[in-house]
């Protein structure tokens, strides 16, 4: 659709305003719907016209077809892409334009070297990838990785840990970065399950602290509940839920609210969606991206990422979830989609103690939100700071830690000295 209007002379010389909504269809696209949505060259047509803002009437008389055949044609392509309406439709396209055909050549991401990571050999023959900080002598805490890579802690947070008495393991879930992938047909939150019992077991890290983020208190409460004399606290930051009624929903900043609903209604767009991400990564930057994404959120966000330790730490793992190759992007649309199903019943009733930490900033996982799940699982501590939001486990690390020590009972090293100090001095 174009519109042309008039503008005053300019030296003499006639000048126009054109404003359209035409875009560009790239070369790939046609294929990539006739090869993964099996649309007929008519059918692709008719989806090129409507994108462009087309409707039955114009395309019609556009194609010299009637419209009643243009209408049959589209109620095919609405079945065969799994949307619901012409808007959906439209809207798909749209995620298609930018994942399918990127013309820019992008930089690939600077994945750093890790050397505190090592990989195990499971005992199906796939490979682990696992990271390890702070005192190997310590007690232990198992950190889940999230799907979108929060995972590491500020550098003077892991420098602390030592002193702290704590030591963080956090295995790297099949699919991601240097783990294998899971087996074929297997349900992968149920993988990551078996796969941290058997890790657990390989270093004896049982009883311990699980600490999750934001979706992953899933994993962490299945874990609990698989194994539970492996799971002493689980301690979650910026838990996310799924959705049980419409409040919920409109809680949600809208690019989570767009994800969720495409995880629960059309799981068929995550992969293309997963892979528009990624590549809007590649080419902007992490930094560039993540700066732009968080300052969107919440002012408190935007402040917590302009500290150089918070920013270095959020990039740096959403940098290995994604820096890697392009293997992950399956996986991670297949995790979207379970993390926001229903839960099971009888999910959130588990042996060991649950503390939530919340920023009351978080759009991605909103506070009222989760006080509406304690409110179902009294025996929940909620621990809540109302000037933070997504990233509050980054700002307020000590207090997070200082939780996570007390449930792991972890003596810090001076203290730990001093007792061995005593023992070796007596008679």
């Amino acid at each position: 659709m174009c519109n042309v209007r008039a503008l005053p002379f300019r030296h003499g010389r006639p000048c126009f305003l054109v404003v359209t909504s035409e875009q560009a269809w790239p070369e790939r696209l046609s294929g990539f719907l006739a090869e993964y949505f099996r649309l007929t060259p008519a059918e692709i047509e008719v989806t090129r016209w409507l994108a462009a803002g087309g409707t039955v009437g114009a395309i019609a008389q556009a194609t010299r077809r009637s419209a009643g055949t243009i209408r049959s044609q589209l109620h095919s392509i609405l079945d065969k892409t799994g949307t619901a309406s012409q808007a959906d439709l439209v809207r798909l396209i749209g995620l298609l334009r930018q994942s399918v055909d990127i013309e820019l050549s992008p930089q690939p991401i600077d994945v750093p070297s890790e050397p505190h990571h090592e990989f195990i050999r499971l005992r199906d023959g796939r490979r682990l990838e696992v990271l390890s900080f702070g005192d190997p002598e310590g007690a232990p805490v198992v950190r889940l990785q999230t799907y979108y890579g929060y995972f590491r802690f500020p550098w003077s947070a892991e420098r602390d840990l030592a002193r702290r008495g704590l030591r963080v393991i956090v295995p790297i879930r099949a699919g991601w970065a240097g783990s294998d992938p899971a087996p074929r047909g297997r349900d992968v939150l149920e993988v990551a399950v078996s796969d941290t019992r058997e890790m657990m077991a390989r270093f004896g890290l049982g009883p311990a602290v699980v600490l999750s983020m934001g979706d992953d208190i899933r994993v962490a409460l299945m874990l609990a509940q698989a194994a539970p004399a492996d799971v002493r606290h689980i301690v979650s930051v910026g838990s996310g839920f799924p959705i049980l009624n419409d409040a919920h929903y409109r809680r949600l900043m809208p690019v989570t609210r767009f994800v969720r609903t495409c995880a629960r209604y059309e799981p068929r767009i995550l992969p293309f969606m997963t892979k528009a991400f990624r590549l809007t990564m590649l080419r902007y930057g992490i930094e560039r991206y993540l700066r732009g994404m968080l300052a969107s959120t919440s002012p408190a966000d935007a402040c917590a990422f302009s500290d150089p330790e918070v920013m270095e730490a959020v990039v740096a793992g959403t940098g290995y979830m994604f820096g890697h190759d392009s293997r992950m992007e399956a996986t991670v649309a297949t995790e979207i989609r379970r993390f926001h199903e229903a839960w099971p019943e009888g999910l959130g009733r588990v042996s060991c103690p649950v503390t939530l930490i919340h920023g009351a900033q978080d759009g991605n996982a909103p506070l009222a939100t989760a006080l509406d799940y304690c409110a179902l699982h009294p025996d929940w501590r909620l621990i809540q700071y109302p000037d933070d939001g997504q990233l509050v486990g980054y700002v307020r690390w000590r207090e997070v830690l200082d939780f996570v020590g007390e449930a792991a009972g972890a003596a810090p090293r001076k203290a730990r000295e001093a007792t061995q100090i005593a023992v070796l001095e007596e008679p």
